[in-house]
């Protein structure tokens, strides 16, 4: 069962960013590769993951665990009628005329229409596939259903060889028309796991539930069902505010040393993909079942990091070895704020929630770096805000001390 669940969750994880290149490549020839144009996409595919998240949580909450994998399913079948991706998609088209006959100095706004049009829906479908599949894994008499968490690590598993495979193998040796019908196969493999994992979880919510045990000396044992609900205690406790801010955070980055890179580099549309990874890494990372370092552990090895890429930051440096730097104190960041979100973790009863909120702060991140920044700021001003952010989201040296807004100097000062 574990194995059919994880499975799933890797195709699923695995299309949902073999998707974003795929993509990128294909808008190359209409809007070019410069940074604002891969910006706003990163937006784009964050926008339609939330939105994912969104239906997701409210599915489940609104139609149950019986009801809500039948009508996903029927999703599912309702999206791959978008399949193969394909540039003569009437929007698409649409957005290819409107772009020649403007002289926009701002592309993000067709580039959002276009993208939306060459592959949204999938996206879209794909996106609520990991939190759905978590949320059902939590409900089966698994052994480790009490705390399904561990499967996102495996998710991003996906999603980065998805990543690292497109630029070696698939894009040198595939045409684009290629690529796009092994998309939709892949997607069809998707749709038969998610059959035999919704008839797993249907299952599991129509067997009754065991007879109670009682003991003398103990109370009477709960239902196998909500017994399962319940998950490890973790670390810290669950906010939405907080979880939106380091959620939030990381997106700025990875939108902030994208543009950096590209820009200081060479506009190379697939070298967006290493920051991407990387952000990816830090979510397998703080999400293993053994994390290799906690987020106050992580937060104590920021200001060694962080200090030099500021003053390489005030410097201007736009030495290609110093991308290097960057790329580092953006991987250490992301990493200390996604391990916060991991100890802070909710039931999982409360799963779908928590990756709605991370995904809002994901969109408000890279909105901020993709949208609103081109149009207020002459430079890229976002990208040290960013980093002023996380400097003020170190956790306090003491573990038994509590967050005071004095705490925010440090990121302040830098």
């Amino acid at each position: 069962m574990r194995a059919l669940y994880t499975a799933t969750l890797f195709i699923s994880s695995f299309l949902l960013f073999l998707v974003q290149p795929l993509a990128g490549k294909m808008i190359l020839p209409t809007f070019g590769g410069a940074p604002a144009v891969w910006s706003a996409t990163l937006v784009f595919f964050q926008a339609v993951l939330l939105l994912g998240y969104g239906y997701a949580h409210l599915s489940i909450s609104k139609l149950g665990i019986k009801r809500q994998p039948l009508v996903h399913l029927g999703v599912l079948a309702i999206a791959a009628l978008a399949l193969p991706f394909a540039i003569k998609n009437p929007i698409f088209a649409s957005v290819v005329d409107r772009l020649a006959g403007s002289d926009t100095t701002n592309p993000a706004p067709l580039v959002l229409l276009a993208l939306a049009g060459l592959v949204g829906l999938p996206f879209f479908t794909v996106s609520a596939s990991a939190p759905l599949l978590q949320r059902w894994f939590a409900t089966t008499s698994d052994p480790r259903a009490k705390d399904p968490y561990f499967l996102y690590a495996a998710s991003n598993v996906g999603s980065m060889l998805a990543l690292i495979a497109y630029p070696v193998l698939l894009e040198p040796r595939m045409a684009l028309v290629s690529q796009s019908a092994l998309w939709a196969v892949l997607y069809g493999a998707l749709f038969i796991g998610m059959v035999l994992c919704a008839v797993v979880v249907i299952r599991a919510a129509n067997a009754p539930a065991p007879a109670p045990v009682v003991d003398v000396e103990e109370a009477p044992i709960e239902s196998n069902y909500v017994r399962e609900e319940t998950a490890a205690k973790p670390v810290y406790q669950f906010s939405r505010w907080r979880t939106v801010l380091l959620g939030a955070v990381p997106s700025s980055l990875l939108t902030g040393v994208t543009t950096f890179v590209t820009a200081n580099i060479a506009p190379v549309p697939l070298l967006w993909v290493v920051p991407l990874a990387l952000y990816l890494l830090t979510f397998i990372l703080a999400f293993a079942s053994r994390p290799i370092l906690s987020a106050r552990a992580l937060s104590r090895a920021l200001p060694l990091i962080l200090c030099p890429l500021v003053v390489v930051t005030l410097m201007e440096s736009t030495l290609a070895a110093v991308s290097v730097l960057h790329l580092a104190g953006f991987f250490v960041a992301a990493w200390m704020c996604h391990a916060r979100l991991n100890e802070e973790r909710p039931e999982p009863a409360r799963l779908t929630e928590f990756y709605f909120f991370m995904s809002l702060g994901g969109v408000i991140g890279g909105a901020f770096n993709g949208l609103l920044a081109p149009s207020v700021f002459n430079s890229l001003i976002e990208y040290p805000i960013a980093l002023v952010a996380v400097g003020g989201l170190k956790l306090p040296f003491r573990p038994d001390s509590k967050f005071e807004w004095r705490d925010l100097l440090y990121g302040v000062v830098l």
